[in-house]
C-alpha cells in the first residue's frame, strides 16, 4: 500500500470513522490495539486440588486508536480542525427537544480499517479521547493550529441485541469473504441514537 501519490499527496487508506452523517478519512494509517476478555468464575469443590471454571460473561471489546492528522496547506488545517471537533463532540450528550427529554446519549459511530479488526464496518461508541499538540511541530501563525497532531481514541464495540456476536460469527468474519450484512444498532442496543445537528457543518446526522 502506497502512502502518497507522485505529487506527495496522501492517498486514501480505506480507514475511516463516521460520526453521524460525517465521515473522517484516516489518510495516515492509525495505530490500533484490539482487546477483549472473558470472565470466568471459580467454583470450589470440597477435596479438589483446584476449583473448576465456569464461564460468566464476555467483557467489552475495546479498540484503542491513535489517529494522526497532517496538513500541507491552510485549507487542510481547517478540515483537520473540523475533524477534531467532530470526534470531540462524540463524547458529549446531544440536546433533545422533541419529546421533552433534557438530553440524548452521544451518537453511535462507525469504524472501519484493518481486516484483522473486522471485515465489516463496526458500530462503536467513543468513550474517551486525548488530544496531543506537539511543540516541535510547526503551527499556523494566526489560526494557532499545528500542521500535525494526534488524537488517541478509546472505542467500545456495540451490537444490536438481536445480532450479538458468538464464536461462529467471529470465525466467519474473514476479509474478502464476509457478507458484511450487519445492521446499524437500533433502540435495543447498549445505547441509542437519533438524528441530530452536526456541530461543525449544521447538516442533519443519522
Amino acid at each position: 500500500m502506497k502512502a502518497t501519490n507522485t505529487d506527495g499527496k496522501l492517498l486514501p487508506t480505506g480507514c475511516y470513522i463516521t460520526v453521524g452523517a460525517s465521515t473522517i478519512p484516516l489518510n495516515i494509517l492509525p495505530e490500533i490495539s484490539d482487546r477483549k476478555s472473558a470472565t470466568y468464575n471459580d467454583e470450589n469443590i470440597m477435596g479438589a486440588s483446584f476449583p473448576i471454571k465456569t464461564f460468566g460473561h464476555g467483557d467489552n471489546r475495546t479498540l484503542s486508536i491513535s489517529v494522526q492528522f497532517y496538513a500541507d496547506v491552510e485549507s487542510n488545517l481547517l478540515t483537520n480542525a473540523n475533524y477534531c471537533r467532530l470526534l470531540q463532540s462524540a463524547v458529549y450528550p446531544r440536546n433533545q427537544t422533541n419529546n421533552g427529554l433534557p438530553f440524548m446519549p452521544p451518537p453511535i459511530c462507525k469504524f472501519k480499517c484493518s481486516g484483522l479488526i473486522s471485515a465489516c464496518e463496526l458500530n462503536v461508541i467513543i468513550k474517551s479521547y486525548s488530544l496531543k499538540l506537539l511543540r516541535d511541530t510547526p503551527w499556523h501563525d494566526t489560526l494557532m493550529i499545528p500542521y500535525f497532531f494526534t488524537m488517541d481514541l478509546e472505542l467500545d464495540v456495540v451490537n444490536d441485541s438481536s445480532m450479538l456476536p458468538g464464536q461462529e460469527k467471529i470465525l466467519g468474519d474473514i476479509p474478502g469473504q464476509s457478507s458484511c450484512s450487519r445492521n446499524p444498532p437500533s433502540s435495543s442496543t447498549q445505547t441509542s441514537s437519533s438524528p441530530q445537528s452536526n456541530p461543525i457543518t449544521g447538516t442533519p446526522e443519522q
